[in-house]
This record gives structure tokens, sequence and C-alpha cells, in this order.
């Protein structure tokens, strides 16, 4: 307390208090004003042409702009500031070479690879190279000020180097021909132990046929550090290359006539031919995402050779990437008519013996009091999910009931789930619209007296009547395309919109 009281100055302008910006200015003017004799140029710029902390202006002659660049770097050298991010439209005046440091930091990587702008990702495979290659010094625990391993240090200078290439990379912006007779959008995905991308090609046709591929946009993502399987890793590159497409449709609003999705992976093409119920949790959540957004008729193979797609999954230094044809025009195949044809097979269930049975359930049901049963059922529970796990429960009894070999045991699978709410839809269906389905099964013809005749409705493989419609060319998935048709004013209906709301929106 008898200490004399001590006096502090801040020796800089504190960001954020309401006088900084005028002190900030008032600095640099002062700064101006007293180089004014040694940097003429430079202070009536500094006086006149500053916004803040940027510099706006411009001369007459390269020779002066030369001059007055090397001015301003001396005046504010003076203050002990640095001009940096410089722009401008001559390139022998703008040096925009990425600094090689002969040693560098974790920081210093993510500020080069910050510097990548790329928003279209016509460069992916050099970022997606960026990414692995960061993701690797954080395997390895390095911290932001620690200097890289020599051997490291040494592939990222030769990574950087060959960043120059860039500059020399010219990409015609135009993607289609005048007035394109056909459009179609192909897309590719592909994955590594490292990383998985998509990209985009967009083909136009004449009506003389000529044509155009052009590349539009691609993705990638670094796989997780926790070791993942292959297939699943591919399952990711297809669900961002669903994704990607849709985005891509979105922004070009063109009248795309067909779209390709293309995959070397078979596993993958098999999954998505498959409802997802029947599938794992991690393949089955996915598959629903790329069955929400496109048609499984749109998957098709392709040779991993024929694949751009295994570069983004990879990554690909400037050099290679700027001569590489098969990335910036995509496969030949597409500058034919003829596409590649492969075969297909359909996923195989390790239980199919629960599934293929559920029928059993169906015939139960359908030959007894259907009415009855229905409304208990209804009665039970105003939450539509747990009348599904209910009828999911008495399925099952039925089964075990007939079967001698199997029994259905422990959680309900969500197969069985599925298959429940496909008899409930089933049974009340049988009840409201008993005469349009008998005259579709009996004649393919729906009573003209019928309310729903307008809506062409149809009976699906599983037996569920649905809306038809010229819906059926669009690229849309199934149940978009033909929606499950329900009566407007029954509780089943009443309860399935009840819990999706409070689904969505609680």
């Amino acid at each position: 307390m008898d200490e004399p009281i001590k006096t502090f100055e801040l020796s800089t302008v504190t960001y954020g208090t309401t006088n900084a910006p005028f002190l900030a200015t008032r600095t640099l003017k002062q700064l101006a004003l007293d180089e004014a004799g040694n940097f003429p140029l430079g202070s009536s710029v500094v006086m006149s042409d500053m916004y803040i902390d940027d510099v706006l202006t411009g001369a007459e002659t390269l020779l002066e702009a030369k001059e007055l660049k090397n001015q301003l770097i001396n005046i504010f050298a003076k203050g002990g500031m640095v001009l940096h991010k410089w722009c401008g439209n001559n390139t022998e005046l703008i040096e925009s070479k990425i600094d090689l440091h002969e040693l560098n930091t974790k920081r210093d990587v993510l500020s080069t690879i910050a510097r990548i702008y790329d928003p279209l990702g016509l460069l992916g495979p050099v970022v997606a190279k960026a990414k692995i290659f960061l993701q690797k010094l954080w395997m390895l625990k390095i911290d932001w000020t620690d200097l890289l391993p020599d051997t490291i240090n040494r592939e990222w200078r030769q990574f950087v180097e060959s960043l120059q290439v860039v500059n020399d990379i010219n990409i015609n912006r135009c993607i289609v021909v005048e007035q394109p007779e056909v459009i179609e959008l192909h897309g590719f995905s592909d994955a590594s132990q490292s990383a998985y991308g998509a990209v985009v090609y967009c083909k136009s046709i004449t009506s003389d046929r000529k044509m155009l591929v052009h590349l539009i946009a691609s993705k990638s993502r670094v796989a997780p550090t926790k070791q993942t399987t292959i297939p699943r890793l591919e399952l990711c590159a297809a669900v961002l290359l669903a994704k990607l497409v849709h985005r891509v449709k979105q922004a070009l609003k063109l009248n795309v006539t067909n779209t390709f999705l293309w995959s070397d992976s078979m596993i993958v093409l098999s999954w998505i031919r498959k409802e997802s119920y029947q599938l794992k949790t991690f393949v089955a959540n996915r598959i629903a995402t790329i069955q929400e957004m496109t048609s499984s008729e749109q998957w098709r193979y392709v040779a991993t050779e024929d694949n751009p797609a295994d570069f983004v999954s990879r990554g690909m230094d400037s050099l290679k990437l700027k001569t590489c044809e098969l990335w910036w025009n995509g496969p030949k195949f597409l500058m034919s008519n003829q596409y590649p044809q492969r075969q297909i097979p359909v996923a195989v269930i390790k239980d199919p013996g629960k599934l293929k049975n559920c029928s059993d359930f169906s015939n139960f049901f359908l030959d007894s009091a259907i009415n009855s049963f229905v409304n208990n059922l209804l009665n039970l529970s105003n939450d539509y999910f747990k009348i599904i796990r209910v009828l999911s429960f008495i399925c099952r009894f039925v089964y075990n009931c007939k079967s001698k070999e199997s029994k259905g045991i422990g959680p309900l699978e969500l197969g069985e789930l599925k298959k429940a709410e496909q008899l409930l839809l089933k049974l009340v269906q049988k009840e409201e619209f008993k005469v349009e389905m008998n005259g579709i099964q009996n004649s393919a013809m729906v009573p003209s007296n019928s309310r729903v005749k307008t809506l062409n409705p149809f009976i699906d493989s599983e037996g569920i009547l649905r809306v038809g419609g010229r819906l059926r060319n669009s690229d849309i998935n199934y149940n978009q395309k033909f929606p499950i048709l329900l009566p407007s004013k029954h509780k089943l209906t009443y309860l399935i919109v009840e819990y999706f709301h409070k689904k969505v929106f609680t």
C-alpha cells in the first residue's frame, strides 16, 4: 500500500474500443505526413487512397506503379507494418508466388492450404492431396509451432512448388454447346483408405450430334482416422455424389435429360438396389439418403481405370493434373453413345428367413375379421410407432407358431418393423378401397364411379395401393413418384400425420 502509484501506457491501439478506428486511421495519416519528404508518391496514396487497412490505388504506367509499390512498402516498414495480400492486373507488378520456407510448421501448412481458393472443386485432386497431408500431421501429433520432420518437410516443399503450375491451367467457362438438344449429368464416386470423393460432368449434344463434355464440380473428404472398410468408404463417396449432383441440378437450372451415376464398387451398387431396412444401421441410413435423392436405375458400374473420382480419393499434384485428360474431360466413353453395361447383383441378406415368411403374416390376418382387428389395434394407442411395434410382436408370434426351425427372439429388427407397417397399410387399404383393389386385381380397371379413379391407382409388388401418373418418368425416388394411397379421414392417416409432425417440428 505504501508503494508509489505506477502508470502504464498502451503502446498499441486497442482493438474493439470506440475510438480504435479513429486512432488507427490517424496513425496512418501521421506516418504519411512524417515520410512525405522521402516517399512523396506513397505518402499521397496513404492520405487519399486508403480505407481502414486496405490500399486501393493505381498508376498510369507500369514503371510508375512499381515505384509506387516500393514507396508504400518502405513507408509502412518505417511504422513497423508489413503490406501483404497484393492484388493487381499485371503479373510483372504482382508476384503471387507462395513463399517457400526452408522449414515449415503445421501452422504454415494450414495457412497455405487455406489460400487455395477452389469453391467448385475444379482442382479437387490437388486440394485432396493437401487435406490428406494435413491429416497425416494430425496423426503424427505434431503441434502448431513444431517444425516438420525432414522427410515430411521435403514432401511439403515439393507440393508447394508444384502449386505454381496452377496459374498455367486454363478452364473454359462455357459448359454446354450452343442450342443443346440433350443434356446429361454424369457423376463418379470413389474411395481409398486416405479419402473419398465425387466429381460431376455435364455432357451436351446438339441436333447434328456435336458433343461437349465439361467438368462441373467435385468434392472430397478425408477418411476417418478410425479404421473403416473400403466398402463403407465407397458408400460415403456415393452419398457425397448424390448430394453433389442434387446441388448441381439446383444451381445449373438446365433441362437435364438424363442423369448417370457411376461407381466402381459392386458392393455399393448392390446395396443401392436393396430396401434400406434390410441392411445394417450404418449402411441403411446412407442408402436411405441415396435413394431419397436418386433412383437405383441411375447407378451404373464403371471400371476403376475409367473413374476420374479416383484422383480426388488419392490426391494428385498440379503438374500431373494439368495434363490429366481423364480428369478434365472424363472417361472416353462419354464421347460416345454406348456406355458400359454390367449386370449388378442384388445384395444378399444374411438372415432372409424372417423376411421371406412375412407374407404368412399377411395371409393370416387377411383371412380374419379385418375391420375389428384394425379398429382394436388403432384404439390401443395414439402413438403410431407404438402401434407398429405391437403389430410387429403379433407378427413374430404368428411366425414362431408356424416355424419349427427358427424362432424370432430378442429386440425387434428394422425389417420386422417395416413389414408390420406394410401389413397395417394393406389391411386399412383392403378395408377402405376394397372395390378399387378388386377391380385392379381382376381386370386392371378402377370402377368409373370411384373417388380415386383420377389418381390412376395401381397395386405394387408388395400388394400396396399407390398413386400412379406421369411422375414415373422423373428422377425422384420410388416413394415420391408413387405415394401410398390412404383414406383421408381414417384414424391411421391421422396418426401418421401426427407422428411425423412431432418428429420434424418438436
